[in-house]
């Protein structure tokens, strides 16, 4: 977990970073564009939620089991938390990864990450063998899921 929020706040830092422009206060990915993480179970103890955030950062998730918030939950982000995410996304050529990297083993948790962006989208079954650059985009999502604030809107 605290990789994962490293790695946050590193693409964080860099996205800000890059270039001469500034990340803007108002939100840059409105419309359309979602990304949406599921975590399954294995057999032993993983976190297994659902986690979506939009681009206007309206974001919800649901614990289901192993998690530090059970139930369904809503979070509003910043434009600048939402924008670096949602730039991560944009220029990871998201699209051009494979629909699944799975294989013949048994006990890992698996994740489905969605990205909804510009007409186009893809869910992507990320199981084993995953490239990094998928693995960091899974894991800023997951360090979003994980942050502080959410509000519970109903339990199961």
């Amino acid at each position: 977990m605290k990789n994962a929020l490293l790695i946050l706040t590193l693409a964080f830092g860099i996205v800000a970073c890059n270039g001469t422009k500034k990340l803007s206060t108002e939100y840059m990915y409105p419309g359309e564009s979602q990304i949406s993480l599921r975590k399954g179970p294995c057999f032993g103890q993983c976190p297994v939620f659902e986690f979506s955030i939009d681009g206007t950062g309206t974001a919800t998730y649901n614990g289901k089991k192993f998690t530090d918030k059970s139930g369904k939950h809503a979070k509003q982000f910043t434009a600048e938390e939402t924008n670096s995410v949602f730039k991560l996304f944009e220029s990871s050529d998201f699209f051009s990864f494979e629909d699944e990297y799975i294989a013949n083993v048994s006990d890992l948790p698996g994740a489905w990450i969605t990205f909804k962006h510009k007409g186009q989208e893809k869910e992507i079954y990320a199981y084993f063998k995953v490239p990094q650059e998928l693995v960091d985009l899974i894991a800023s999502a997951d360090a979003l899921a994980a942050t502080e604030g959410w509000k519970p809107t109903e339990t199961e």
